[in-house]
């Protein structure tokens, strides 16, 4: 039986945060799962059993932040299931990370690596809780308390080309000066927020 809930954000970062998902599942040993590029990066909690990568068998982290993706990824499911992920929008991660979300590209990095004590100390919360508006309380404080209003100014530039990009324009010189950037600087700007170049 699988259980999937989304949790919508709270006002204060629904700008920055798509949504919330809880997935739990009892599977058969090996069952293959396709997970498809989305534009989102998501910071990923594995309360049970972790996914194995098809290509080369290696086990997923326990928690762990993955960026923009340019292609499919293969999962293997080996037991019970049970995940939680903050799925931020395209632009929003940065406003809680100090590193360019460039850095991600193609990348899932282990909370370790991060450089956060405070992850840790909200993924031992989160494995701990088994009440889903509970985790999202506990995702929430630790959100609020890094978000970075000082990188609002660009944030908003980013707003604008996210939301010229999903009306259709595809011309990057034109989505430069929808942000009132040169070329080149919105081309770095949309690296550091979004993770990949803007083509």
């Amino acid at each position: 039986m699988e259980e999937f809930q989304i949790i919508q954000p709270s006002l204060l970062l629904i700008p920055y945060i798509k949504h919330y998902w809880f997935l739990k599942a009892g599977t058969d040993v090996n069952t293959q799962q396709r997970i498809i590029s989305d534009g989102y990066t998501s910071l990923v909690f594995h309360r049970g059993e972790r996914m194995n990568f098809a290509s080369d068998n290696a086990l997923q982290e326990r928690a762990f932040l993955s960026g923009q993706s340019t292609e499919y990824s293969d999962f293997i499911r080996n037991g019970n299931t049970d995940m939680i992920c903050i799925t931020f929008r395209p632009h929003g991660a940065k406003m809680f990370f100090q590193f360019s979300m460039s850095e991600l590209l193609d990348q899932s990095v282990a909370i370790d690596a991060l450089g956060l004590p405070e992850l840790k100390y909200l993924d031992d919360k989160l494995l701990n809780t088994h009440d889903n508006q509970t985790c999202v309380t506990h995702i929430e404080s630790f959100l609020l308390k890094h978000l970075s209003l000082s990188k609002d100014y660009n944030f908003r530039r980013m707003t604008a080309a996210v939301q010229s990009i999903n009306r259709g324009e595809t011309n990057i010189i034109q989505l430069a000066q929808t942000c009132c950037l040169s070329y080149k600087q919105f081309k770095r700007i949309f690296a550091e927020y979004i993770g990949s170049n803007p083509k």
